[in-house]
């Protein structure tokens, strides 16, 4: 194979794979042992690593964090957050809502009319509280300050 070749597969990587799919092709090809296909993933990665974790941080958190092969990103993420906590905090999907996980706690409907785009917000929280009877006062708290915002 040419090096031209490579580069061009270097550049085309984000082409062919949507955002975290690359990060699943990383994992394979370190499974199947293909080191310079595994290079140019990485490289490549590095590069967008900013771009993929503002675009769907939730998506390339749990990527990273569910393979050991991305441990370099899962650093990067945790990182990143910290310094700079709006990009989970912040995330929104029309389709699912806020991206605040998936335990029964945190469940989200996804009845888009309780978004108030205008405002970028939610009509009343409280909808979206599953069984009350079922949170604790830590959550309650919480709550309480999500509604005041």
């Amino acid at each position: 194979m040419t090096s031209n070749f490579h580069a061009d597969l270097a550049n085309d990587i984000g082409l062919l794979f949507k955002n975290v799919e690359v990060l699943k092709l990383w994992v394979a090809s370190d499974e199947l042992d293909l080191q310079k296909l595994i290079t140019f993933i990485q490289s490549y990665v590095a590069d967008k690593k900013i771009d993929y974790l503002r675009n769907d941080p939730v998506q390339f958190i749990q990527t990273t964090f569910r393979y050991e092969t991305c441990k370099s990103l899962r650093d990067f993420c945790i990182d990143s957050i910290c310094a700079e906590p709006k990009i989970l905090l912040n995330c929104y999907s029309p389709q699912r809502g806020p991206s605040f996980g998936d335990g029964w706690d945190l469940t989200i409907e996804t009845d888009c009319s309780l978004y108030s785009h205008s405002n970028n917000s939610y009509n009343d929280i409280t909808k979206f509280i599953p069984n009350t009877t079922r949170l604790n006062l830590e959550d309650y708290e919480v709550f309480q300050l999500i509604h005041r915002n």
